[in-house]
């Protein structure tokens, strides 16, 4: 057996220590527990909020808002996750790095209602200046509180460049591709 095939044979059998590890640790310590319903909870009622209050004319581009965010911030997560930026000592689902609950749904809806709810740019801004300042100091802090977080080498400073940039970004894309799929059938506010 050649020597990279003897690494690659080391670190499988390291892996699977660690998944039985993390299983372990789920089934004794997460599952079940106040933070996993907390965890439940923010995976479920936010997208029954968004239900509630949803307005179908700017359906197309708030779901696409959404899908984007999920998609970066999932992306944010997992690179967050394995450079030891943060860990999470509770997961809703074992074997999936991450806060899907986040990832999936608390951060999502909030983008997605705030670029249903504020038409303008100006009011736009205004709210993700509000949502950033509530997720990064309040939200983030809480879910550190609450050890569904443990944050290592983070500061709340960079949540807000990237709660902001996701924002602009996001907002961008969504409007400058509405203008130029539909322009004629767009339906302003």
């Amino acid at each position: 057996m050649s020597d990279e095939l003897e690494n690659f044979a080391r670190q499988r059998r390291l892996i699977n220590e660690l998944v039985q590890t993390n299983m372990d640790s789920f089934l004794n310590y997460g599952f079940l527990s106040l933070q996993w319903w907390l965890l439940l909870a923010f995976l479920i009622l936010p997208w029954v909020l968004w239900l509630k209050i949803a307005r179908k004319h700017r359906l197309l581009e708030t779901v696409l808002v959404g899908t984007i965010v999920i998609i970066l911030t999932t992306l944010h997560d997992w690179v967050g996750y394995n450079f030891n930026f943060w860990d999470y000592p509770v997961e809703i689902v074992p074997l999936l790095p991450g806060a899907l609950p986040f990832d999936l749904s608390v951060v999502p809806v909030a983008y997605m209602l705030l670029y249903q709810f504020c038409l303008t740019w100006k009011s736009y801004l205004i709210g993700l200046g509000c949502m950033t300042f509530i997720y990064a100091f309040i939200g983030e802090p809480f879910a550190n509180w609450m050890e569904l977080v443990v944050y290592f080498k983070w500061s709340s400073i960079y949540s807000v460049i990237y709660y902001i940039f996701t924002g602009v970004v996001v907002r961008a894309s969504v409007d400058k591709l509405a203008a130029v799929s539909i322009p004629a059938q767009r339906v302003k506010g």
